[in-house]
């Protein structure tokens, strides 16, 4: 049995408990843990509240947001980081085992989406 989902699943978030059941076999459980806690913490910090992101409201504001056009928020540069964040996983762990990682943000931040490769080449004698 897939030792993802030996746990006790009603602790576990939503999304962790759809995607261990397709792929536990492909990925080691501690490598997905740490991707999902990483993007947890990038996303906490896109969004979390400071100095620097009520300095660009108050920019935003005085400059009838036209301050966009030149610069970047402390949150589209967030967003940059963790699709590089997203790209560099890809290549290095998910892409070797057939697996593809989505950027939640393509799925409105509601899901982590994991596409399992198949090997069509192997049956169909191409």
């Amino acid at each position: 049995m897939c030792s993802l989902l030996t746990e006790d699943l009603w602790n576990m978030p939503l999304i962790y408990v759809r995607v261990c059941v397709c792929v536990c076999v492909q990925l080691d459980k501690q490598q997905f843990e740490e991707t999902i806690q990483t993007l947890n913490n990038l996303y906490a910090e896109a969004e979390k509240l400071g100095g620097k992101s009520y300095l660009e409201g108050c920019l935003a504001c005085l400059t009838a947001y036209t301050i966009f056009l030149c610069m970047e928020t402390h949150y589209e540069k967030m967003l940059k980081k963790i699709a590089r964040f997203i790209k560099d996983q890809n290549e290095k762990i998910y892409a070797p085992r057939g697996l593809l990682l989505t950027d939640p943000i393509e799925r409105g931040l509601r899901v982590v989406e994991i596409t399992i490769f198949e090997d069509r080449s192997v049956g169909s004698g191409r």
